[in-house]
């Protein structure tokens, strides 16, 4: 899910905010996606482990973020004549590097202007934490969080705020990451149940999940495309319902998922998706704006089409290269050097979906 998510924001970014390919625009959903599995992640890791829970989640966002973040403002700097809407100075920077919202002339910050999306990350999380240091337990905290949070969302109904900044965490996009803490209730609850359903109950929870599943990523196409009515104008109902339908019809399907080259490649893909989604836009910047633009202004739709495949191969080897040989070591190093060793007695043989299909947190 993860992989799918960053390569439709990819997709996006390349076909409709570049708009260089000219080709049917789609994708943006993958942010949607990303929301929900978060909120999945951080509800299913906090009560399997909640020790140190804002760490290492500063450990997990900030420093790749802080590097993207100072490589884009180093390009406005040194070519200001592609930097379009962005503008760089020392108040902005550091909000963008402290993920406080704010506004630019031309367009909303941070500098990074995908960044957006981690000032609601780094808010939601802020949030369980303190929850957390409140209420000392993990189960009662994320309850806590929800009402909050969905508290929050109402005033936004209720009483919006006239300040963009504050209006920024008024939004309804919160009320994706609290469906995915929801279905990582619903999700444990039927892991934990004892009984096993006979092999036909199970045979038809999959069809259902498949069906469920494809429904989903067709309505958010389709949405798109406007072959069919948005579901409504709000970004969190139009995107995130179905968003919530995908993430738990994979979920359904999860036990289905069998070792293998494609399983291992997929994984691959998702362990990268962050610095995907991070470092997409220097790739297809440089490929679709400076290397290929005389060419892709006069090329058919057939060659925009492979060139659009080239570019996306390109972002996902340099985002797999970035995920190995910058971000690992990163990640090593600092819980390495920050955070207590294990103890003895703790499990190290369990279910961890927060980081990396093959790293423990």
């Amino acid at each position: 899910m993860r992989a799918l998510a960053a390569l439709g924001v990819v997709y996006y970014h390349a076909v409709d905010a570049g708009g260089v390919f000219a080709l049917p625009s789609t994708g943006a959903w993958g942010v949607d996606v990303f929301f929900v599995i978060s909120g999945f992640i951080i509800g299913t890791v906090t009560v399997q482990n909640s020790a140190h829970f804002f760490r290492r989640r500063v450990f997990r966002v900030v420093p790749l973020y802080w590097i993207a973040t100072f490589a884009w403002a180093a390009a406005v700097l040194l070519m200001p004549w592609r930097a379009n809407s962005t503008e760089v100075d020392l108040p902005g920077l550091l909000k963008s590097l402290f993920f406080v919202p704010y506004q630019m002339p031309l367009r909303e910050g941070p500098i990074l202007q995908l960044g957006w999306t981690l000032n609601y990350e780094m808010f939601f999380y802020l949030v369980v934490a303190v929850m957390l240091w409140m209420l000392r337990d993990a189960p009662r905290a994320l309850w806590a969080a929800i009402v909050l949070l969905g508290a929050l969302v109402a005033s936004g109904f209720i009483w919006p705020a006239a300040d963009p900044s504050f209006a920024f965490y008024q939004s309804t996009l919160l009320l994706e990451f609290l469906s995915g803490v929801l279905l990582s209730f619903v999700y444990r609850r039927l892991a934990d149940a004892e009984r096993r359903p006979a092999a036909a109950v199970r045979v038809i929870g999959y069809g259902v999940g498949v069906a469920a599943l494809l429904a989903a990523l067709v309505v958010l196409v389709l949405q798109d495309l406007w072959v069919i009515p948005r579901l409504g104008e709000l970004r969190a109902v139009y995107y995130g319902l179905p968003s919530v339908v995908l993430v738990a019809a994979a979920l359904q399907l999860e036990p289905l998922i069998r070792d293998g080259r494609l399983t291992r490649a997929l994984l691959e893909v998702g362990d990268a998706s962050y610095a995907m989604y991070l470092f997409h836009p220097f790739v297809t910047v440089a490929i679709s704006q400076v290397l290929l633009a005389g060419v892709i202004a006069v090329a058919g739709v057939p060659l925009r089409i492979v060139l659009l495949i080239i570019t996306l191969g390109a972002v996902i080897l340099s985002s797999i290269a970035i995920n190995r040989w910058v971000d690992r070591p990163i990640q090593r190093g600092l819980k390495r050097r920050l955070l207590p060793p294990k103890r003895r007695d703790e499990p190290i043989e369990r279910p961890d979906y927060e980081s990396s299909s093959r790293s423990s947190v």
